[in-house]
């Protein structure tokens, strides 16, 4: 014979709130069937049972749509990737909370010993912080810096060019982001490259009027780049 839970002992039972329950039943997680005498909710023992893996993926981190997605595949074969999909997710989660701890660390150690007040607690945080993020900058880019053209098609994946963008590239040295790039440029982007040194930017235009002259310069980089 089934047992049956009202909300609140089946709530009592799990240890969370009916609200929980509430939200889980919006959700479409958990439905309740309804009391025939008064229409009350009711939970039988398939409903224990779900909540049961609702809450072990809560535990692994789970959003709520997820769990939606993984309990209707839990009897199919796609449900490991899943799981797999999500320890990725947690290892790149224990990650950043690895470099949040190292942040934390290296607060402690630069204030130890010293009299600071809030403020200045927080701005010497922020500099820890700022100078962590570059160095992982640096790392992430330097995985890309085989220079010049492992350089140049990572920046432009990151940059997100699109059709009829005029873009302002300032700094743009010899030119290897639109020379390794050629083949990528959206229809009507306008380009105009600026760099400081002459040196750079007279090397730049060399190369185009030497492309060119060979009949090697895309006609669309041509007549999109303008140098100056």
């Amino acid at each position: 014979m089934n047992k049956y839970y009202t909300i609140g002992q089946l709530a009592k039972l799990a240890g969370i709130s009916t609200k929980t329950l509430r939200v889980y039943e919006r959700k479409g997680l958990l439905l309740p069937e309804r009391n025939g005498e008064n229409d009350y909710r009711i939970y039988g023992e398939e409903a224990v049972k779900t909540l049961g893996k609702i809450q072990l993926m809560k535990y692994l981190d789970f959003s709520l749509d997820q769990i939606a997605d993984f309990l209707q595949l839990y009897e199919n074969a796609s449900r490991e990737n899943v799981l797999l999909e999500q320890k990725r997710l947690l290892e790149k989660k224990r990650e950043q909370l690895n470099t949040v701890i190292a942040h934390v660390d290296r607060a402690v150690q630069e204030c130890r010993g010293e009299e600071q007040d809030s403020d200045g607690f927080l701005k010497a945080l922020g500099i820890i912080v700022r100078n962590q993020r570059a160095d992982e900058l640096v790392g992430r880019l330097k995985r890309h810096a085989d220079e010049p053209r492992g350089w140049s098609r990572f920046i432009w994946d990151k940059a997100g060019m699109g059709k009829g963008m005029q873009v302002l590239d300032a700094g743009a040295g010899w030119g290897n982001l639109w020379r390794y790039n050629q083949e990528r440029l959206p229809k009507q982007l306008r380009v105009t490259c600026v760099d400081k040194h002459n040196t750079h930017m007279d090397t730049f235009c060399n190369y185009m009027k030497e492309q060119e002259a060979e009949g090697k310069l895309a006609k669309l980089i041509r007549n999109q780049l303008k140098l100056v």
